[in-house]
């Protein structure tokens, strides 16, 4: 089969492009993120939406890309896409399967004047069986079955479209994080921030990852999982101390203006909490335990764990999207 993407994440399609590829289907991917050099892909060509006017998602919007590509998308045996969830409107017109992955809430941009069309359109979508909703995280999960009474399967995303950890040749660790979180240690490599372009392939080349989240699920912790780079997470009870301090921890779960809430019964639902899928994680009840970890830490076992799980994990994920595909032949 083949598919149509337009999305506005990146590794989340850049998944699925590769899953499908070796399933043996095809996704015609056309990105609108600002992130693009992280993969090295073109800017989307399309007009509408494009990255300047996505956020303007709604009624009008719809009518204009059916009026527009009606034709040019009739090759397309569906379509899939992720963020923002509000683009399976886009295709409802076409009357074709369409697969949403939600993976960073499903009502934004179009909260709050139109949540109830963007609600009632997913609603729609699904009840009529043109709209297959997923989640590739338990807290959307949580989100479409609680806000929109959506029953979500959730299919971890994978990315193993990435080389795996064949060596180390920097002794540092790097530090992952966004909000102005910060960690004094001798062991970080000072050098690196994601908030600067960084070479993705130096990233399996240190001792390993510290991750500081600003969000329950975040993809490049996907990424280091399968390339098997020992990671630190907080433990579930530091992570909720290090939220109610604030200082950046978890900023970025939910975006402003939303009807959503979050509060920190949800945190047990971040990805790395799932021994399922994050199986091998180092997690530390402070930072001075994590300074000892640092150190003390059996690197190369914890990388073999890791390569274990990812074998199991590989199987799974590719049998659940088999089951997803096989109900649309």
């Amino acid at each position: 089969m083949k598919f149509f993407c337009v999305d506005m994440h990146i590794s989340v399609m850049k998944d699925i492009e590769h899953i499908f590829g070796d399933l043996g289907h095809e996704v015609r991917r056309e990105s609108l993120s600002g992130h693009n050099w992280v993969d090295g892909i073109n800017d989307s060509k399309l007009s509408i939406p494009s990255r300047g006017n996505w956020q303007e998602i709604g009624p009008a919007m719809v009518k204009k890309f059916y009026a527009k590509y009606k034709n040019a998308f009739q090759e397309y045996d569906g379509f899939i896409h992720s963020y923002p969830p509000a683009f399976a409107l886009l295709f409802e017109q076409f009357g074709k399967p369409v697969i949403t992955i939600t993976c960073t809430r499903f009502d934004y941009p179009v909260f709050p004047v139109q949540f109830q069309w963007l609600s009632a359109g997913l609603r729609r979508m699904v009840q009529t069986g043109q709209l297959i909703l997923l989640a590739n995280n338990k807290l959307d999960k949580f989100y479409n079955e609680t806000f929109l009474g959506i029953p979500t399967q959730h299919i971890s995303s994978l990315c193993n479209y990435l080389d795996q950890k064949d060596g180390t040749e920097s002794p540092d660790f790097l530090l992952w994080t966004r909000g102005g979180q910060s960690l004094a240690s001798r062991y970080l490599n000072k050098d690196f921030s994601i908030e600067q372009k960084y070479d993705r392939e130096k990233i399996k080349t240190h001792a390993g990852v510290i991750h500081l989240p600003y969000n329950l699920s975040i993809m490049s912790a996907f990424e280091h999982y399968w390339q098997n780079i020992p990671l630190f997470f907080p433990s579930l009870r530091f992570q909720t101390q290090l939220w109610k301090e604030g200082a950046g921890a978890l900023c970025e779960v939910l975006f402003k203006n939303t009807a959503l809430y979050f509060d920190e019964n949800l945190i047990h639902l971040a990805d790395w909490y799932d021994e399922d899928n994050f199986y091998g994680v180092q997690f530390f009840d402070g930072f001075d335990e994590l300074e000892m970890q640092l150190q003390t830490v059996n690197l190369e076992e914890v990388s073999n764990w890791m390569a274990t799980q990812n074998h199991e994990r590989k199987i799974a994920v590719y049998s659940q999207w088999e089951r997803v595909l096989e109900k649309l032949r």
